[in-house]
């Protein structure tokens, strides 16, 4: 119909007409346009908020564990402090049950928590990008950074306590039976004196366990982070 009018005004030479019908079709084209980039724009805000709500859900459900395994960390650490403590003493400690706990707690390196699945699928995907806000994307990217540290440190430390060859082994008898080892008879018997050669092996391992902590703390912090501007995010 437009086209009609236009050729109508243009053989009639009615020149108002024919600036009139190019402004209209400009016009439309325009809001055209401006109405697709509108829904488009919508498009992109819902999915944004549906992935900041996944986001926001996972790495609330992850807080607790990491809560959980951050306080583990710290009594391994503090129990491995304790056997060095009663090595250097030089005397069997007077304490055994308490010895025996502290020698169990000692071996153990704690399994890193598991990485946020919604986060991992925005980085293979590359969603990371369409979050508009720049400190949550940095927020996000710092966490991943360390994680990786975190499980880096984690991978290494287990080999190293987890050495067959340690003097710790040969000096400790664990129980064959694994349900035991979460309790007081995990340990069967010790060599109060080959112990002693492990002191240097049980300082390295406080060190491994520090760190692990330490980089426990950091992403806890992080986390608390990244809940908090979700949750900004979400009420906007």
């Amino acid at each position: 119909m437009i086209l009609d009018r236009l050729s109508h005004a243009i053989r009639q030479q009615n020149w108002f007409a024919v600036a009139l019908e190019f402004v209209i079709v400009i016009a439309g084209v325009v809001i055209g346009f401006q109405i697709t980039a509108w829904n488009q724009e919508r498009g992109e805000r819902a999915y944004e908020q549906m992935l900041i709500a996944r986001l926001s859900e996972e790495f609330q459900s992850i807080r607790g564990p990491l809560e959980e395994t951050r306080a583990e960390m710290r009594a391994t650490m503090m129990a491995t402090g304790q056997v060095i403590d009663a090595l250097r003493a030089a005397d069997p400690p007077g304490d055994e049950a308490a010895f025996r706990e502290a020698l169990r707690r000692a071996n153990y390196i704690h399994e890193v928590p598991a990485l946020a699945t919604s986060f991992s699928e925005l980085v293979a995907t590359g969603g990371i990008e369409r979050l508009t806000d720049r400190e949550l994307r940095a927020a996000l990217t710092a966490y991943s950074d360390t994680h990786s540290h975190l499980l880096r440190q984690y991978e290494t430390a287990n080999a190293v306590v987890g050495d067959p060859q340690s003097a710790y082994l040969r000096a400790v008898s664990w129980n064959t039976d694994p349900a035991t080892w979460s309790g007081p008879e995990a340990i069967i018997e010790y060599d109060f004196e080959a112990l002693r050669l492990a002191e240097a092996e049980l300082q390295m391992w406080q060190a491994f366990q520090n760190d692990l902590a330490g980089l426990a703390d950091d992403e806890a912090a992080l986390i608390d982070n990244i809940i908090a501007q979700l949750h900004a995010e979400a009420e906007e």
